[in-house]
């Protein structure tokens, strides 16, 4: 029902982890003038949400007057851009100053591999430099697949379809850490 969904009616977005452009203080310029393009811009969970550990959906708002294969065409070229200047600022990082982002992604893997208690977004946060990681010498062994898993894992609805007794959130801040660190740890048994 809202005038937005009126045309073509199509929505087409992606999901973008712009860490790098954050981090470099580029992402409110390379997302600021989407809107003149009818693209809008939403956090992980969409409409009115932030963007937990960095995801950003970009999508089309616009759709009265405009044809499919031009708003697909338009989200794109948008996108293939994004992730240019994405690629770009995450070689700035590593390059100048290399030590800050390192300290980061180091950080977040000993956080994860260690914390007793964690609340979701904290969880997020950090798995979101460990994206950062993948591919680099960080001796982490991990892959994209693996560590999207980990991102849906930790969510509350998920964590308490695996472990139905986490009913409140601090018993599942308490499940979410032992899970990250049982996986962090290449999947085995804690022994405390």
């Amino acid at each position: 029902a809202c005038p937005t969904n009126t045309g073509t009616g199509l929505r087409v977005s992606a999901m973008l982890h712009l860490v790098g452009l954050v981090l470099t203080h580029q992402a409110e310029a390379a997302l600021g003038s989407l809107g003149d393009l009818g693209l809008v811009v939403r956090g992980s969970y969409g409409e009115n949400s932030s963007h937990a550990g960095e995801m950003f959906q970009v999508s089309n708002e616009v759709t009265l007057g405009r044809r499919e294969s031009n708003l697909i065409e338009v989200l794109s070229q948008v996108v293939q851009q994004l992730i240019d200047r994405e690629t770009q600022a995450r070689e700035m990082l590593f390059e100048n100053p290399g030590a800050k982002v390192e300290d980061k992604i180091c950080r977040a893997i000993g956080l994860l591999k260690s914390a007793r208690v964690i609340e979701s977004s904290e969880a997020i946060e950090h798995l979101s430099y460990l994206r950062l990681a993948i591919g680099r010498n960080f001796g982490l062994n991990m892959t994209h697949e693996r560590l999207n898993r980990l991102v849906v894992d930790v969510q509350p609805a998920h964590l308490r379809c695996m472990d139905p007794s986490t009913s409140n959130s601090e018993e599942g801040d308490i499940a979410r850490a032992a899970y990250l660190r049982r996986m962090m740890n290449g999947g085995a048994e804690e022994n405390n």
